[in-house]
């Protein structure tokens, strides 16, 4: 197995099929439909041949973002983030490593709530996914017995403490948890109620809201 624990199924694409460079947004007719003038359901040819529902969902799949400029970029992408962003004094780090033939990534660390924080997480972004009919994500992973969460980044969650969250336990033993994504709540009225898979920008797994040591160790995230 490769470093790179995140995957989806052969069935998901990259939208339109391209890996690299940003995407062109196309203002004038996102606002034609934001006005009214086709209306929200209004579905183009050119939606409807990559699978979209509407050009809303379409347009806001092509709004521009970075691609990894190298493929160790690419399987490497994860970032360690803390909550002494805002402050607090949380405190970890993470490392991929190797037992056997089987690769995994190993967060560890210490969460605290002093100073209003709260968290550590890795995270990992990823390619805007084109196929709709997925229901879920599963992992493989293992821990101290404690309560961990996955969370979940869109072109919506605009502001940094916005996400959608979905919680697991894990013990000693490597186990797959599976997570719908109706199940994920969101952090705030003002997001959509519900995860579409073609909105996922990045993925990351969070130590979270509660004092303790972390030990969490995965070695797949998948769609289902």
């Amino acid at each position: 197995m490769s470093e790179d624990i995140y995957h989806v199924s052969s069935s998901m694409a990259i939208i339109n099929g391209k890996a690299d460079s940003d995407w062109n947004y196309p203002h004038a007719e996102n606002d034609c439909d934001l006005n009214g003038e086709n209306g929200l359901d209004y579905v183009s040819t050119e939606a409807q041949k990559l699978g979209y529902d509407n050009d809303m969902d379409y347009y806001l799949s092509m709004r521009p973002h970075k691609e990894p400029e190298t493929m160790k970029q690419l399987e490497e992408n994860w970032e360690f983030i803390s909550d002494k962003v805002i402050g607090g004094v949380s405190f970890g780090s993470y490392e991929i490593l190797n037992e056997g033939n089987l690769s995994f990534l190993k967060l560890t660390g210490y969460v605290s709530l002093e100073n209003n924080g709260g968290f550590i997480q890795v995270r990992k972004k990823i390619k805007g996914l084109k196929n709709m009919n997925f229901q879920g994500i599963k992992i493989n992973t293992r821990g101290n017995d404690k309560e961990y969460f996955i969370h979940i980044r869109t072109l919506f969650t605009l502001l940094p403490w916005q996400y959608y969250q979905g919680r697991f336990s894990v013990n000693s033993e490597w186990q797959e948890i599976e997570s719908n994504l109706s199940e994920f709540k969101r952090s705030g009225v003002l997001l959509p109620q519900y995860i579409k898979p073609q909105h996922i920008l990045s993925v990351a797994l969070v130590a979270f809201g509660k004092k303790h040591r972390v030990n969490l160790e995965v070695s797949e995230i998948a769609f289902y």
